[in-house]
């Protein structure tokens, strides 16, 4: 059978939640404020623009992080470090508005 990473199940899923809860008409649910954005390199390289003041080892962190060979330890730390940029303006899953569609 197919061996799928961690890191790309963990992006199919959270595509899949943000289609049904956050673009359906649920955004502001109790569910939708903890979803996690669909994470992959492009979201990631923006997040390293946008906060270049971050210390050395989380600059490392992110940079280092490849979504599509990931476990889960590897893909709940990345989240941990996310979480502690306090960016996500009430719904972790708002992150993605660093996400650059012209890539």
């Amino acid at each position: 059978g197919v061996n799928l990473g961690y890191g790309i199940a963990a992006k199919m899923i959270a595509m899949y939640i943000k289609t049904r809860i956050v673009v359906g008409g649920h955004s502001t649910s109790s569910f939708a404020i903890y979803a996690h954005p669909p994470i992959d390199s492009l979201l990631l390289v923006e997040i390293l623009k946008e906060y270049d003041d971050l210390d050395i080892n989380a600059r490392a962190r992110i940079k280092n992080y490849r979504w599509t060979q990931a476990d889960s330890e590897q893909y709940y730390n990345l989240i941990n470090e996310l979480r502690k940029l306090q960016i996500c303006m009430g719904a972790f899953w708002r992150l993605e508005c660093f996400w650059n569609a012209s890539y």
